[in-house]
């Protein structure tokens, strides 16, 4: 079961901007994001997970369509 938002906002309180991108890639920039998923396809990861936080998914899925996956060149084995 998913931890209600306010216990996820009181841990989140607990951890620095700095740990947070020490552990995961974090950019507002969609040409970053296409390159680190390059990055990773053409080391052959055939998986890749993505993760928004934030309670409004809908800019985050149509902005990753239109401007992230054109840009990757994935080729199926």
């Amino acid at each position: 079961e998913a931890a209600p938002v306010e216990e996820l906002d009181q841990v989140g309180a607990l951890v620095g901007e700095e740990e947070i991108r020490e552990a995961v890639l974090v950019s507002g920039d969609l040409k970053q994001h296409a390159a680190w998923l390059q990055e990773r396809a053409d080391l052959g990861f055939d998986q890749l997970y993505l993760h928004h936080v934030g309670q409004d998914q809908r800019p985050f899925l149509d902005g990753f369509g239109e401007h992230v996956l054109p840009e990757l060149e994935v080729t199926a084995p």
